[in-house]
């Protein structure tokens, strides 16, 4: 099942030996580990003994004031102390919200642990509970330091070396983001080794000075890799296990956070607690396993994510589980298909329903770039109709826990009415594509279904030209799998309710039975709920059809946009009114609106100062329909936790691939269509995107170790093949499209931005500056100086870099 052995979960390993332990354990090591490696081996057993691992814990690691008789210095700052430095994190703050609104309780270290939940209630986010990756690096460095013997790392001068290095990678492994990877060869590229000077690496009763032969080289070397693998990977990885809940948040992308088991514990009950009642029902462990039992659909694990505001429940759809192998007896377990890939072929049906009857769907977008085409034909619709100067009415709402919430009889209900035939016909092929980067040896492989109508034989020529010719499938080779399924849509709409009906979650040892709402990480969750509302607009907002008005609805966030406020203020009256048949209900703090309104006596959030509507990542101009990515967040976004680093061999090569990646993933029609947007927002849209990617090189370059560090000559290189390529991108997302900006134009668009973003840094980069100096020089384009200069870079008051 896996191509090397799992050494992080032994517990059943280490079960069966205590179990049935061997007699004369130290006959059965090899002759080479015998002496003093055997003995070392066994005082760290003793030293893990007496090693006093939650004290070290809580020591390293407080979460004030739950720890008895632990003194945090940083209880001691000031209320108007700034909190910039390194040491300063969001706990300080917190800390500070905490002690102005109950001092009482602040004033007391000495306070038992369950003394923390009156503080959660009083904190504004969970991940201000989180230990600092500094306070866990030093927990794990401490622990190894007391467990570890030191003759490990080799004797006098060059063993203190080794461990400082040694400590230094662990503290590297503890801050890695969310991708990130850390290898072998890593850990042992900046130890300064003599193999002679681990005297444990000797053979019995050779001199550790003599001359060593080839084989003994490499099998100390060896031997010394072993070592430091079960180091990182059957020590400091289960250590970390052990005490904290490793994740990732809702906001802060790929930065991960570490909470203490007891401090999770606390903040995730009240969560649980509520989940339990209002949307699962406890299963008997021996009534779940019959049912797990007589089905092939298994069970989903939930996993908590924290959010700015309490947690969001996931659960994991995709985790393949164990069953008995047939083929090779019941003792025997074999990998069981995932719920996902068993509901794929609804997923599929569905989608081929979806592209026949795109009106059942109603206003329904799968990603916020699918509202660049609906946004652009209603602005060429108004225009028509000469609509300059006449006002816009913005209405945005948002549905509370939509998946939560779907009644899931009244789902299905509409669903079934979604599948037209008695059967259909899915196809599947293949589609290989080249490495996705320079480094890169194996290709891509993508298996895709498609599902048609069954008595429909369409050629796969067609379809890979078709695919081929849309431009979306560069460099792509279609390998038809000729074998061709058929479904009855009975047996689909059958497993679909066992799905939705009968989804089952295993919480911690409890199974539970979901009887509100859809699964949440299910492959169908999405297109499932699109359906549903496209139904509860059908039946309650056709007025929102007229042709002055255009509604847009990225699964449970709808934005009304009309030239009548009458309709603008029916459509919030209505959302607000809720619509239980559909378990629909809007909150009013999460509304926002561009005029005056007030529903049951209280006034509705309304824009105020800008004529940009926040939606779904954007905004949109309230007067021209303009469009921008949205950058001005509430909360400060450091650009680190946007990263995912590269450290290994070929650092330089990555750099350059994702320096280009970065701006290429803002690029997107919506941002560079003269037709749609005004050219003054065009290049203000090319000036962000080189500023953020400005940013992002600099956080990168500066992320890599100092044998890695990339010289002048590589960022020059980098920042002009971005620049020559950048014109050809944005060019290439218009072909449907018109952008009339020139080549030149982007080109000193792009310098322009690299040298305000990284002027800030400029000891760093007196070269490139130069270099950029002089392509600012070359590239002149009269009137740009002056259309840049209202530019600016306020979006990006909230960046940290």
């Amino acid at each position: 099942m896996q191509m090397f052995k799992e050494y992080t979960l032994r517990e059943e390993e280490i079960a069966a030996v205590n179990k049935n332990p061997k007699p004369g354990v130290e006959e059965n090591v090899p002759k080479r580990l015998k002496g003093i490696t055997f003995e070392l081996v066994a005082r760290m057993q003793k030293l893990h003994e007496r090693c006093s691992y939650h004290a070290l814990l809580k020591y390293y690691c407080p979460v004030w004031p739950c720890d008895e008789g632990v003194s945090d210095k940083r209880v001691a700052i000031p209320e108007n102390e700034p909190s910039n430095s390194a040491h300063a994190s969001s706990n300080i703050a917190s800390q500070v919200r905490a002690e102005r609104s109950s001092p009482s309780t602040t004033n007391n270290v000495d306070e038992p642990p369950s003394s923390c939940v009156s503080v959660v209630k009083q904190r504004e986010a969970f991940t201000d509970f989180a230990s600092t990756s500094g306070e866990v690096s030093a927990f794990a460095r401490a622990v190894i330091g007391k467990v570890i013997p030191r003759e490990f790392w080799g004797k006098g001068a060059g063993g203190e070396a080794n461990e400082k290095i040694t400590m230094d990678n662990v503290d590297r492994f503890v801050k890695l983001r969310r991708y990130e990877s850390f290898s072998l060869h890593d850990v042992m590229q900046r130890l300064k080794y003599q193999l002679t000077e681990f005297n444990w690496l000797c053979p019995p009763n050779t001199p550790p000075t003599s001359k060593l032969s080839p084989s003994d080289t490499l099998k100390r070397r060896q031997l010394l890799a072993e070592f430091l693998y079960w180091l990182f990977d059957s020590f400091l990885v289960p250590l970390l296990r052990a005490n904290f809940y490793i994740t990732e948040s809702g906001v802060h992308r790929n930065h991960l956070f570490y909470f203490r088991h007891d401090v999770w514990q606390r903040l995730s009950e009240p969560a649980l607690g509520k989940l339990k009642t209002d949307m699962f029902v406890e299963l008997g462990t021996e009534e779940a396993r019959q049912i797990l039992n007589s089905r092939e659909l298994g069970f989903a694990q939930v996993r908590l994510l924290p959010k700015e505001q309490g947690i969001r429940p996931i659960m994991n759809l995709r985790k393949r589980g164990l069953k008995p192998d047939k083929w090779r007896g019941k003792e025997k377990m074999a990998l069981a298909p995932s719920i996902n890939s068993l509901m794929t072929p609804v997923y599929n049906v569905l989608a081929f329903e979806k592209s026949r009857n795109a009106d059942k769907m109603g206003s329904s977008m799968f990603s916020p770039s699918e509202m660049y085409l609906k946004l652009k034909s209603f602005q060429a619709h108004l225009k028509e109709k000469g609509w300059f100067g006449q006002k816009l009415y913005f209405v945005k709402v948002d549905v509370q826990s939509c998946f939560d919430t779907i009644p899931q009889e009244k789902l299905l209900k509409v669903i079934k009415y979604i599948f037209n035939e008695d059967e259909y016909r899915i196809a599947r092929h293949t589609e290989i594509k080249p490495p996705l980067n320079v480094t890169g040896t194996k290709p891509m492989k993508k298996f895709v279904a498609r599902a048609g109508l069954a008595e429909e034989f369409g050629r796969f020529e067609d379809h890979a030209k078709a695919e081929v010719g849309s431009g979306r499938k560069k460099q792509t080779v279609f390998v038809d799998n000729v074998v061709h399924q058929f479904k009855e849509a009975g047996i689909l709409l059958g497993l679909l309710e066992e799905h939705v009906q009968h989804n089952i979650i295993k919480i911690r040892e409890k199974f539970f039975h979901q009887k509100n709402g859809i699964p949440q990480g299910s492959v169908l969750s999405s297109i499932l709920c699109n359906f549903f509302y496209g139904d509860l607009e059908k039946n309650k907002l056709s007025f929102t059809l007229d042709e002055d008005g255009l509604l847009l609805r990225l699964i449970d966030d709808f934005l009304f946009i009309t030239l009548n406020r009458d309709n603008a203020e029916s459509f919030l009256k209505i959302m607000h009114q809720g619509h239980p048949e559909y378990g629909a209900f809007v909150s009013i703090d999460k509304t926002l609106v561009n005029f005056e309104m007030s529903f049951d006596g209280r006034k509705v959030n309304r824009l105020v100062g800008t004529l940009e509507f926040p939606y779904c990542g954007n905004v949109i101009n309230t007067k021209t329909l303009d469009v921008r990515k949205d950058r001005e967040r509430r909360v400060e976004i450091n650009v680190d936790d946007l990263l995912t680093v590269t450290y290994s061999k070929g650092a330089g090569k990555a750099l350059h691939r994702k320096t280009l990646q970065s701006f290429k993933i803002q690029i997107n029609p919506m941002f560079f269509d003269t037709d749609f947007n005004s050219l003054q927002t065009v290049l203000k849209n090319i000036f962000h995107s080189f500023v953020e990617t400005a940013m992002k090189l600099h956080r990168t370059a500066q992320a890599l170790t100092s044998s890695r560090k990339p010289p002048q000559s590589l960022l020059i290189k980098i920042t002009s093949d971005l620049l020559e390529l950048a014109f050809v991108m944005v060019q290439n997302s218009c072909r449907e499209s018109r952008c009339q900006v020139t080549r030149t134009q982007v080109r000193w668009l792009g310098a322009k931005a690299f040298k305000k973003t990284l002027a800030k840094k400029q000891t760093k980069y007196r070269e490139l500056l130069k270099w950029l100096d002089e392509t600012i020089l070359k590239t002149k384009v009269e009137g740009m100086a002056v259309r840049v200069s209202c530019l600016g870079d306020d979006p990006f008051q909230s960046f940290r870099y």
